[in-house]
């Protein structure tokens, strides 16, 4: 039997203890180091969520003045609309995060139910100063029968007075027959790879695009999108179905002022790296294409995409 050798033994041993006592140690700095660097991230990454939204605070305060004079009565003309939607894309395109984008799209529908309002004669959103003169006169009027009512109740509490009579009563809200689908921007749109590396490589895709505006069983408004993007290498598409709107329960579509069924499309060669806009259907669309890119085009982060603008809105007619 071979003599064992408790030198060499005893060396490995020691190797092994140093070695694990250096990974114990690694794994302690590493426990270390995300306790103290991820709460300062965490923070920073905070600090930041709130300066973003005091800037976004700050920015929408000309849509809130702009909101503001139309309550005093300020006129929707052309040039109120032009300024009021040309604040609203320059926050879009500053602030894209998704609740950013709801809290502006919060604001368009507002005033885009008005200017459909203005554009197709409706009385109920035509006139915003008869509407407050209204609502002072029935305010006065409730205001009145309020005091009528008080003195009711005081006379029949002493007892020298029949029941008081019953409050005028008052309709609800009624539903709006006349929605409008307001002006946005529907996207993006990125393509899925369907052969090659996902690079163009300046070698001038070719694009094509096809998109319409269909409703689905009266209930729903649907734009439908063909992207497709490709050289002899590299090819991508993507179909999408985008709902721009959902009546509400017990009410059907029955017409909108947008063509149905009607698929606008466009067909090109990209041949630089710079965004591509095209208007459709008589300028109610217009399509943002960005095919060729300085970096990766299809596939995973790539930049190839289509990114839809309404730049009018569409108005829906209801029926029970």
């Amino acid at each position: 039997m071979k003599p064992e050798n408790y030198a060499e033994r005893n060396r490995r041993q020691f190797q092994f203890s140093l070695v694990y006592l250096a990974l114990l140690c690694l794994i302690a700095l590493c426990c270390w180091v995300s306790f103290r660097t991820i709460p300062a991230l965490a923070d920073e990454q905070l600090s930041q969520s709130a300066g973003r939204l005091a800037t976004y605070r700050k920015q929408l305060t000309r849509t809130d003045l702009h909101l503001a004079a139309l309550s005093q009565g300020a006129p929707i003309d052309e040039p109120w609309l032009s300024t009021f939607f040309g604040q609203a894309d320059a926050l879009d395109q500053q602030f894209t995060e998704t609740p950013f984008l709801s809290a502006t799209r919060s604001y368009r529908r507002l005033v885009a139910e008005y200017e459909d309002g203005r554009q197709n004669g409706d009385p109920e959103l035509q006139q915003l100063s008869a509407q407050r003169s209204d609502l002072e006169t029935k305010q006065v009027g409730l205001q009145t029968a309020l005091g009528g009512l008080n003195k009711a109740i005081a006379v029949a509490a002493s007892g020298g007075g029949s029941a008081p009579p019953p409050p005028p009563s008052g309709g609800g809200k009624a539903t709006n027959m006349h929605p409008a689908i307001f002006t946005g921007h529907y996207g993006p749109f990125k393509p899925l790879l369907v052969r090659g590396s996902g690079e163009f490589g300046g070698n001038s895709p070719q694009v094509n695009v096809s998109a319409q505006v269909i409703v689905v069983d009266e209930k729903q408004v649907i734009l439908s999108l063909y992207f497709e993007v490709g050289d002899n290498n590299t090819f991508a598409k993507t179909t999408e179905r985008y709902e721009l709107y959902s009546a509400p329960a017990g009410l059907r579509i029955t017409a909108i002022s947008a063509p149905q069924n009607t698929p606008w499309r466009i067909n090109y060669v990209d041949k630089d790296q710079q965004e591509n806009q095209f208007m459709v259907a008589d300028g109610l669309f217009t399509f943002q294409v960005q095919a060729n890119t300085s970096a990766l085009d299809v596939g995973g982060p790539g930049g190839s995409s289509l990114t839809v603008k309404l730049n009018r809105p569409i108005r829906i007619d209801l029926a029970h």
